[in-house]
């Protein structure tokens, strides 16, 4: 008997053919089990020191700076190309679909998701690719508290040098930030020092490999691909960004 072509079960079939993986139901609530876990290292003691209103100079940043939140960081989510078995209620909507028992992560239908997965790869690949510079020496922190009218988190994190020695470092040697999102929050009088003045739309041109915040940043892109990716590289790039 031939089968309808409109049926579930072929539907379902041809998914599977092009699956990387299939994961059972006792596999992926494990995975899913273990990533919680994981994931609730950080949270759990964020969520607690937020409700006592007691500030982390490092783990507050990941969760202020980047805007993921607690419980997306928590959900695990298979990668595109994998298949899970069975039906669970949170995979009931876009981008996945449910076919003979079986749920999907379809490709990106959004032509804006199609085009914030191209440009993130294209940028990954064009900072990988670039020669790396180390020679920043973390100046740009210095830079943004550049005669100390702009210090943002001052209330959290008290400066270690006195100002006066604080500007006299940043004069003492070349600027060589190439990463826009730390240039911008240089004090304006810093800006002009810098060798590279950075901009938003030239972020391919000037990213490279050897800058601290363009590692750190892999965690945002991860998050702006969830949930293709898959919660287990992301997991490991906040971590990452957390270690750096």
């Amino acid at each position: 008997m031939q089968a309808d072509p409109g049926s579930a079960w072929l539907r379902a079939v041809t998914a599977l053919a092009h699956a990387v993986e299939v994961l059972s139901a006792a596999d992926w609530r494990v995975r899913e089990v273990r990533h919680r876990e994981r994931a609730e290292r950080w949270t759990k003691p964020t969520r607690k020191r937020r409700e006592a209103q007691v500030p982390h100079p490092i783990n507050d940043f990941l969760f202020t700076y980047y805007p993921f939140s607690f419980a997306k960081l928590e959900d695990w989510h298979a990668p595109f190309g994998v298949a899970l078995e069975s039906l669970p209620e949170r995979f009931m909507r876009s981008p996945y679909r449910i076919e003979g028992g079986y749920v999907f992560s379809e490709s990106p239908a959004d032509a804006k998701d199609r085009q914030r997965l191209s440009w993130i790869r294209e940028l990954l690949v064009a900072t990988r690719d670039r020669l790396p510079n180390f020679a920043c020496h973390g100046l740009h922190e210095w830079a943004m508290v550049y005669r100390g009218q702009q210090v943002r988190h001052e209330k959290t994190t008290p400066l270690r040098l006195p100002q006066a020695e604080i500007d006299a470092l940043v004069e003492s040697r070349p600027l060589l930030c190439s990463h826009f999102d730390a240039f911008r929050f240089f004090a304006p009088e810093a800006q002009p020092m810098n060798r590279a003045q950075p901009t938003l739309d030239g972020r391919p041109e000037n990213e490279q490999p050897g800058c601290v915040h363009a590692n750190m940043d892999l965690y945002k892109w991860a998050s702006k691909a969830m949930p293709w990716i898959g919660s287990d590289l992301l997991i490991e790039c906040f971590e990452q960004s957390l270690a750096l």
